[in-house]
Formats: structure tokens, C-alpha cells, sequence
């Protein structure tokens, strides 16, 4: 009996499956795939797109491989050939062009139902109407200068913590911090007006600006975020100091902050060669001694022999 029901369950689950592939794919029901949506979708951009649309012969368009790539959202690539009447890309309306018949290839990305890539001839980029491998020409004058970041997030402090009575320098005293020899970044700081900015950035074409910047005035504060190269401030951290009137606490913990002590090179406890710690000098604990063979000074050793 239970083999019987298990083969009508399997049969059951077989034509379902089956029922829902046919359909699936059934042109009457006006259901299709998501395979065959995005094979339709490339096709449309392309006889729609400026370099079919001005001179590709009608009947040449012929789907050559749709497939499906392991991703989420799921990107399906299509590649499509079709000829022109001419040479060359896009519109090409008052151009003196080849009347020559030319077949390209064109691949297309579509991705939740919309067409994200279209290169032809891995040449021509249809989307942008432009060559591929041509950067889009840099406006230098968005590149922001370190002072112009300087000035964006101070901007940006007063505005969004409504900071008015807080003074804002027009002038400011600029330090290179950066350490001699550095090469790949580096780092100023810009004072005045009660205010203490450090800006410190990557020497890249786009740079973006980390800064750091205190106010010891009577609303003392601190406060760290970026600025990217066309002036956009993202805000890391803000404190508003506390204490009493007059007093920051912030440049007090500076004054008396005492910096971490570290041994010199010359006064670090390497191992000494049989792996025991070199000895310590006397009052300062037991002794412990070099191995005889392996002394480091052929002077007399200070320890009572063994």
C-alpha cells in the first residue's frame, strides 16, 4: 500500500511540474520565463538603440546565446548579431560614412527586467554611445582642495548641530604634518578662530578627506568625519565636551594625558641563545645564567659559580 501511494505521489508531483514548464513557456496563456522576458527585453533595446536604428536591415537580427549567470539578482547576458547597411556605431546622421553591409555582435546585461550593459563588438558602448575603454572626462575643478574640506565640515557642524554662536575662521594657519618621506598621503592641520582641524587624505585622483576637528571655545566639542572629492561630509563621531563653564575638558585631557612608555630597542629582553631570558641585573630577583659554552664577553662572569 505504501508503495502504491508513493507512485501516485510521485506521478502527481511529475505532471504538475510539467504542467508548470509548459506553461511557463506557453505563448496562448501569455506567460513566458524569466529567460525568454529577458531575451525579449535585449532584443527590444536593440532594434530601438541608435546603431540599429539607423541603418540595421530588417530580418538579419538572430539571438545567438542567452545564458543566465549565478548571482542574485539574477543577470541574464544575451548576445545578438545583426547587420548594418553602414560602418561604424550609433547615429551617424550628417557623417560620411563606409556604405559597406557590416554584422555585429552585440552583448546585453538585463537584470530584473531592465538592460544594465549593451556593448557592441566589444567596441561600442550603446548604452553610453561611446567607445568602451574612455573614461568620461574629469572636471578638475570638482576636486576639492584640503582647506575646501576643511571649510565644507565646518560648515557641516555648525549647520546640523545648529551651532550658531560658534565662530567660524575666515583665515586659517595651515601645518604639513605630514612625516618627511612619507610618499602616498598625507597631513595638515589648520588652526584658527578657536578651532583645531586635522585633515589627513591618500594621495589618489579622487581623495577622500578624513578630518578630525575640536572647538575650545565656550561650546567646546569635538568631531570626526569625511569629505569626499566633491565636497559630500559623512559624520562619524560628535561630543559635546562636559565641565565646568570656561574649562575644556577636552584640551585639559591633552595637557594632561601622558603618553605610553616604550622600551628602546637597546632596552628590550631579546632571548638569550638557549632560549631563557637574558639575566637580570642583581637586586632585581634571582639570577639566571648563560649557559658556560655560550657567554656572550669572555670577561669574568659577576655570578657565583654553580
Amino acid at each position: 500500500m505504501n508503495g502504491k501511494m508513493s507512485l501516485v505521489l510521485a506521478l502527481v508531483v511529475a505532471f504538475a511540474a510539467s504542467a508548470v514548464v509548459l506553461n511557463a513557456y506557453d505563448p496562448g496563456n501569455g506567460i513566458i520565463s524569466d529567460e525568454e522576458a529577458a531575451l525579449q527585453i535585449a532584443k527590444h533595446f536593440i532594434m530601438n538603440a541608435p546603431t540599429y536604428a539607423f541603418d540595421g536591415i530588417d530580418g538579419t537580427l538572430l539571438l545567438i546565446q542567452t545564458t543566465s549567470l549565478e548571482s542574485w539578482p539574477v543577470h541574464y547576458v544575451v548576445i545578438i548579431s545583426f547587420e548594418s547597411s553602414h560602418a561604424g556605431y550609433g547615429d551617424r546622421s550628417g557623417e560620411m560614412v563606409a556604405q559597406v553591409v557590416t554584422t555585429h555582435v552585440a552583448t546585453v546585461k538585463v537584470v530584473n527586467g531592465e538592460v544594465v550593459q549593451a556593448v557592441i563588438d566589444d567596441a561600442w558602448d550603446e548604452l553610453e554611445q561611446r567607445e568602451t575603454g574612455i573614461e568620461e572626462p574629469v572636471n578638475n575643478d570638482m576636486i576639492i582642495s584640503p582647506e575646501t574640506a576643511v571649510n565644507k565640515a565646518v560648515n557641516f557642524i555648525t549647520r546640523s548641530h545648529e551651532l550658531d554662536e560658534v565662530a567660524v575662521s575666515s583665515r586659517w594657519s595651515v601645518e604639513d604634518l605630514t612625516p618627511r618621506g612619507m610618499v602616498g598621503s598625507s597631513t595638515q592641520r589648520f588652526t584658527g578662530g578657536g578651532w583645531t582641524i586635522t585633515v589627513s587624505w591618500s594621495v589618489v585622483r579622487f581623495p577622500v578627506y578624513s578630518v578630525e576637528a575640536e572647538y575650545d571655545g565656550a561650546t567646546a566639542f569635538q568631531w570626526e568625519g569625511t569629505v569626499d572629492h566633491r565636497g559630500g561630509v559623512e559624520e562619524l563621531g560628535f561630543e559635546l565636551a562636559k565641565g565646568p563653564p570656561g574649562i575644556n575638558p577636552f584640551a585639559l585631557l591633552s595637557f594632561l594625558r601622558v603618553p605610553r612608555r616604550r622600551l628602546s630597542p637597546s632596552r628590550r629582553s631579546p632571548l638569550c641563545p638557549s632560549g631563557s631570558p637574558r639575566p637580570r641585573s642583581p637586586g632585581r630577583g634571582p639570577p639566571q645564567r648563560w649557559p658556560p659554552s655560550r657567554r656572550p664577553s669572555p670577561s669574568p662572569s659577576p655570578w657565583p659559580p654553580s
